[in-house]
């Protein structure tokens, strides 16, 4: 059964705004978030380095399947909810084991998503191509405005200052340090 008509533009520049706004929220923190929790300095690389090496070839993998099955919508559709219940783990987790299954779980699901909305995007917009930067910007609004105010020192709204929990601007992890000054 073939999928219904084009996903409208605006329901693209919600989605964008709003993925790359937890883009935003998570990936600038995630390293700190790791470091909190006690991994050492190679394991955070370690785990870091998941996502990129899964970046390399699963997009080309879910895009390829979803054009030859005529099922993109469906592909993102799934893949968008399931890559935010897989992320749910990975603020809970404190082994680098399971940490690291998780975020390739994760990672398998996430890396697709760009490329198949930028689809959906094109499939929208038609013949016209020119509404495509129109509809993208809202990608990078939401990632630097929940980059930029996802960084600032508050009170931790999901738990007692110094809990395990994300984000890490939560807690005791973003006292400053003081340093002595040199007469």
């Amino acid at each position: 059964m073939p999928e219904p008509g084009p996903v409208s533009p605006r329901a693209l520049k919600v989605y964008l705004f709003l993925f790359f706004a937890s883009v935003g929220l998570t990936e600038p923190f995630l390293n700190l978030h790791l470091r909190r929790l006690g991994f050492s300095g190679g394991e955070i690389g370690a785990l870091a380095a998941i996502q990129p090496g899964v970046a390399a070839l699963a997009p080309f993998l879910w895009t390829v399947w979803a054009d030859a099955t005529g099922r993109a919508r469906a592909v993102f559709r799934w893949n968008s909810w399931l890559a935010g219940l897989c992320f749910l783990p990975v603020l809970f987790l404190g082994a680098a084991a399971p940490l690291a299954v998780a975020l390739t779980i994760f990672a398998l699901l996430k890396t697709p998503l760009v490329p198949l909305a930028n689809s959906l995007a094109f499939q929208a917009l038609g013949p016209d191509r020119r509404g495509y930067a129109r509809i993208r910007l809202w990608g990078s609004v939401g990632y630097i405005g929940a980059a930029v105010t996802g960084g600032h020192p508050r009170p931790c709204p999901t738990g007692p200052e110094g809990s395990r929990r994300f984000p890490p601007s939560c807690g005791p992890s973003r006292r400053r340090v003081r340093r002595p000054h040199l007469a």
